[in-house]
């Protein structure tokens, strides 16, 4: 058991390590049901009872970083796809990408994620030109004036449940959650506050379609097993990991990875060796937040911090093996 510090020195709450033999003891060490990844019925109760209820990583509050900013996500696992932009007043909001007159898309979209930004605060359907401001009131009519009745008060976008925690843009499609998000993060929340996440200002962006269910995506980047095999072009000779620290706060997770020695490619220590010699992008163990390698080990990696159901961080803060010297990488499984 640990008290938390964070990285002004205030307690936060006892979270507990566990050792792996714990973990098994809570978790099980039987074979899993294969049906849970296989099987459609299954799947479609997660649909319901999960991902259009639960608290959903969507965007980052630097990717609407200004009035008029607007992000369009898909998400083919919940039938939607959404509008998340920052207001005139500041405050980001989200809307269910839908028109309120015949339904169409008001911001087309030929990616799962696009972006863009309104100089005027608006939102415009090209169908018949509803206009909408980034508040999501509906701002515009055209030709109002032959329709026999109309109130534009109940015509906005649809609005989603929408709230942030630490940059990170989360939304809820239960109009009516059962936790609030700071409820729902609980001691993960507490635990991987602080952090400056926002200052990871240089950034590389990729993207894959997996023919799998969610799960397992999810399940390999949740792990390190994989690292000295898939990962053995760009780490040569690697002697192993020592995956431990696990932490499991509510349905989240947490664990460290720390590893052996290694040998690199050269491409990947000509990388490690420009960004170790700046300031910004060199080792930061000391923003790493409290409890994260708490014992200062050299050979910590990352920590693999798990929001479930669609949000995995690797917190390195510049440490780790060469080529993560990056403070932090997000993973989105949906």
């Amino acid at each position: 058991m640990e008290t938390v510090q964070d990285l002004q020195g205030s307690s936060k709450r006892v979270l507990p390590i566990r050792s792996t033999e714990e973990i098994r003891q809570m978790l099980g060490t039987k074979p899993v049901n294969l049906d849970i990844i296989r099987d459609p019925a299954i799947y479609k109760q997660e649909q319901e009872k999960i991902f259009r209820k639960t608290w959903l990583k969507v965007a980052t509050t630097w990717e609407v970083a200004n009035p008029g900013d607007w992000k369009v996500k898909e998400l083919a696992v919940c039938d939607a796809s959404v509008i998340i932009a920052r207001g005139k007043d500041g405050v980001i909001r989200a809307f269910h990408n839908v028109c309120t007159h015949r339904g169409n898309k008001v911001i087309p979209t030929t990616e799962f994620e696009t972006f863009g930004h309104s100089r005027a605060n608006v939102i415009t359907c090209r169908f018949h030109g509803w206009v909408f401001g980034t508040n999501g009131d509906l701002r515009s009519v055209p030709m109002k004036e032959e329709f026999a009745e109309i109130d534009t008060k109940c015509l906005s976008l649809r609005e989603i449940q929408c709230d942030v925690w630490e940059g990170f843009v989360f939304i809820n499609f239960d109009k009516k959650p059962e936790q609030s998000l700071k409820e729902y993060l609980g001691g993960f929340g507490e635990l991987f506050a602080g952090y400056p996440y926002a200052e990871s200002t240089t950034a590389y962006r990729y993207s894959t379609v997996l023919d799998c269910n969610w799960k397992v995506a999810l399940y390999a980047f949740s792990e390190g097993y994989h690292v000295p095999t898939i990962h053995a072009g760009s780490l040569p000779g690697f002697s192993g990991i020592e995956h431990t620290n696990y932490r499991i706060l509510g349905p989240h997770a947490s664990s460290a990875i720390y590893g052996g020695g290694m040998d690199t490619a050269d491409s990947t220590q000509k990388f490690d060796t420009l960004l170790h010699s700046a300031a910004t992008h060199k080792p930061h163990p000391e923003q790493l937040p409290g409890g994260i390698n708490a014992e200062g080990r050299s050979d910590f990696q990352f920590e693999l911090p798990s929001v479930f159901p669609n949000f995995i961080i690797h917190l390195a803060s510049g440490c780790g093996y060469p080529g993560l010297s990056g403070s932090v990488a997000i993973r989105n499984v949906c």
